[in-house]
């Protein structure tokens, strides 16, 4: 029997009520789900989270102090599968030891999950800040004095958070109070506070001692605070440095004081006139060669006060009259401008002055080599060079 209108559409009614209280429930489910996930993030991805009044802190510590911070205005698109993306980023690494203060900026990033990787799109600013008082200084505490820092720029840097580690294949420029230069790829070590220029480096030192570096290869290191370069090439207006390696031992303000230099080690340099050795009165160039060097500097200009060459030393210089030299040993000062002052030669010494010049009329004989061995001997430009024998 066909049901009357009236029980039809009361039967339409309660329907369209379940059907609504259904799609109701599933829909707040959904969000309570979708909630607790989101609860659980922090815990997945490592990182202390907190919400500030300028957007987001990811934070890591070793239980004691803190590691590293990230800070972002924004955590946007944050997706099921564990990536995000970050907006105006700084990531700030203190070190294992709290002894750095140094920065990592940009303006978008993208985080990856699975690998634990920050990725910069585009390009990233570096600020590499020594912060000796760091231990003794509250937990992220700013440093009172940013002393001369190193700061970088370069484009694609991909930063791990389990790690601490930041590399890129991109060039990479640089710069500090007394040089600027550039390199291809970098490489940062959290743990020990590493940085390795991969390849291609050029510094250009700044002053009146302006001087042009190249190498292969680089590693910048905190503790010991030095400078390592593979095949480096010094070129400034008084000469040049070359060897297979060199260290540049550095000051609390990132100022050269020591350089060792290892294998094959060739140095020049220009004497203007009136200061060449033994002879005076043009300008002359005096070249060595040596199997190690160590060069000592000062002040803020990075002078050149001490050089000492050792293993098979072998020195020349040009001029109407070429010396040549062997020592074991060889100690070079120098004053004012990186001005050549004393050639202090040491270890079975050899001179050989070279004759050159035509006979002239009436004299008995024509010019004559002039040979020399010593236990020491020394060279010292003056007014009047003199030549003093031990």
């Amino acid at each position: 029997m066909p049901l009357p209108v009236y029980h039809l559409r009361r039967l339409l009614a309660v329907t369209t009520i379940v059907l609504i209280l259904v799609v109701t429930g599933m829909y707040f489910s959904a969000r309570l789900k979708i909630r607790d996930v989101l609860k659980d993030v922090p815990n997945k991805i490592g990182y202390d989270i907190k919400q500030t009044a300028s957007g987001f802190q990811f934070s890591k510590s070793d239980g004691k102090r803190t590691l590293f911070s990230i800070q972002a205005s924004d955590l946007k698109e944050f997706k099921l599968n564990g990536r995000a993306e970050l907006h105006n980023v700084t990531i700030l690494l203190y070190g294992r030891d709290s002894s750095r203060f140094d920065q990592i900026y940009g303006d978008d990033f993208a985080y990856d999950q699975k690998t634990g990787e920050v990725t910069a799109k585009g390009d990233v600013q570096i600020d590499l800040v020594a912060n000796p008082a760091g231990l003794a200084s509250p937990d992220q505490s700013t440093p009172k004095e940013l002393k001369n820092p190193i700061h970088l720029k370069t484009r694609d840097l991909v930063f791990n958070k389990d790690t601490g580690n930041a590399s890129t294949d991109a060039r990479v420029e640089f710069s500090t109070a007394q040089a600027t230069g550039w390199a291809v790829g970098v490489k940062y070590a959290g743990k020990s506070n590493t940085l390795t220029l991969s390849s291609q480096i050029h510094l250009t030192l700044n002053g009146e001692n302006a001087a042009v570096i190249e190498a292969e290869h680089g590693v910048i290191t905190n503790d010991p605070r030095e400078v390592v370069l593979d095949h480096p090439h010094l070129d400034r207006q008084g000469g040049l440095l070359q060897a297979e390696q060199a260290i540049f031992h550095l000051g609390q303000d990132n100022n050269v004081e020591r350089i060792q230099a290892t294998g094959n080690v060739i140095a020049e340099n220009r004497v203007a006139a009136g200061k060449a050795m033994p002879q005076a009165g043009e300008a002359s160039e005096i070249r060595t060669h040596s199997d190690e060097a160590e060069l000592l500097l000062t002040g803020k200009q990075d002078l050149l006060r001490t050089a000492v060459l050792t293993g098979h030393v072998h020195v020349e210089q040009s001029g109407t009259q070429p010396i040549e030299g062997d020592a074991g040993r060889v100690l070079l000062e120098f004053r004012g401008q990186n001005q050549l002052q004393k050639v202090h030669a040491l270890d079975g010494t050899r001179l050989v002055q070279k004759a050159t010049g035509a006979k002239q009329p009436g004299a008995g004989s024509g010019p004559r080599d002039f040979e020399l061995t010593s236990t020491a001997i020394d060279f010292v430009s003056c007014a009047t060079p003199a030549l003093q024998m031990a």
